[in-house]
């Protein structure tokens, strides 16, 4: 019975520790804090992430882009695939560190990419896509000195 009890406490701390960090993230569509720009190129889209702040932040770097297309006034999220089907992925949750008045790339080939039918037993194909023409807008993880999360988004034109 004492067990028991024991699970039951580390449940409920465990997940009262989980609200509170949910409430540290902060939607943010327009700020001050980073200026993000792109710029078209021959092979897809570069971004470039300006920390605008006089401190230094963290571009939280995840396994895939996070970009979304704008369609009949909904955004639905490109898939894209952080590696081919059925390989094996290394998992990413990096912080990148940005200082005061710097820039950080980040390149997009402008596919969708998702997983089709088995090509033998163990694997399956690797579908890729060039995006269509549109309104899209990609989003980004930030995390400043307090530990505090802002989720920023920049909306773009492909065409």
């Amino acid at each position: 019975m004492r067990n028991y009890l024991i699970v039951i406490l580390i449940f409920i701390c465990s997940c009262s520790a989980q609200k509170n960090s949910l409430k540290k993230i902060e939607n943010v569509t327009e700020d001050n804090i980073v200026d993000i720009s792109y710029q078209k190129e021959a092979n897809g889209i570069s971004f470039t992430i300006k920390n605008l702040n006089n401190s230094e932040i963290s571009y939280v770097k995840r396994n895939k882009l996070e970009i979304d297309r704008l369609l009949n006034g909904e955004w639905i999220r490109v898939k894209i695939l952080p590696c081919p089907c059925d390989a094996p992925c290394k998992e990413i949750n990096q912080d990148i560190l940005i200082k005061p008045n710097k820039s950080l790339n980040i390149d997009w080939n402008m596919t969708e990419s998702w997983c089709g039918k088995k090509e033998n037993e163990f694997v399956r194909e690797t579908i890729t896509k060039k995006v269509e023409n549109g309104e899209y807008r990609i989003s980004i993880m930030l995390k400043d000195v307090d530990g505090i999360f802002k989720q920023i988004s920049k909306e773009f034109i492909i065409n």
